[in-house]
């Protein structure tokens, strides 16, 4: 009988945990949290979590400044109860979002992945380079434009053969019209000084000449 009682209580402690081994792994672990996200407006922003819990529901919430709410699929958001969240069509708007996941399942377990903040750059101009700087029609007749990637100010020169500059414009902000009517028609290097930077292009003048003394007859 003493065997007994003795033995008893080591069986319920046995049982109880090998209850709570199994409830532990039922409830498993989060083995990958969101991370931060800084994207380009328009572009899509993706997050994920994973969880090893069985059968585990996922439910991902927002934090905008008033605390965290669940989300639903709808407007900028899709897949809210799975493991892959996104973001559509990032504005400036949903930068400084914070996002989390709620795992849970009908077991009773629940965890939570850590918070990831939603950061939107605004659109970044290309980079000023000769590559950049547009001139529209590329054979200059007439007039043309001369295009840069943002708002900047600087002269543009035609360079001859021999070194010699035989014009110049003064650019102003991204789109600047020119006119050479009277530079002979040719190949020249157009140099773009822009802050200070010099940039180079071959430029082909095909327009009809007309000298000095026919402008000033008009």
């Amino acid at each position: 009988m003493k065997f007994l009682l003795k033995t008893i209580p080591l069986i319920a402690v046995a049982i109880l945990i090998s209850f709570i081994g199994k409830a532990a792994d039922s409830c498993g672990k989060i083995t990958f949290h969101p991370r931060p996200v800084k994207e380009l407006m328009g572009n899509p922003c993706n997050f994920k979590a994973i969880s090893t819990m069985k059968d585990a529901q996922y439910r991902w919430q927002v934090d905008n400044g008033a605390g965290f709410k669940n989300l639903n699929d709808g407007g900028a958001y899709t897949g809210t109860h799975t493991q892959d969240f996104k973001v559509f069509a990032s504005t400036r708007i949903l930068s400084g979002e914070k996002y989390r996941c709620i795992v849970t399942n009908k077991l009773g377990c629940a965890d939570t992945t850590t918070t990831a903040l939603l950061t939107i750059a605004p659109d970044e101009a290309p980079v000023l380079s000769a590559e950049t700087i547009i001139i529209t029609p590329e054979e200059i007749k007439d007039v043309s434009r001369v295009m840069l990637p943002g708002n900047y100010f600087g002269t543009m020169e035609l360079i001859d053969n021999l070194g010699r500059v035989v014009a110049k414009k003064d650019l102003r902000m991204s789109m600047t019209y020119v006119e050479f009517s009277t530079v002979l028609p040719g190949y020249y290097t157009a140099k773009f000084t822009i802050n200070d930077v010099a940039y180079f292009k071959r430029v082909h003048l095909v327009h009809t000449y007309r000298s000095p003394e026919e402008l000033n007859k008009h």
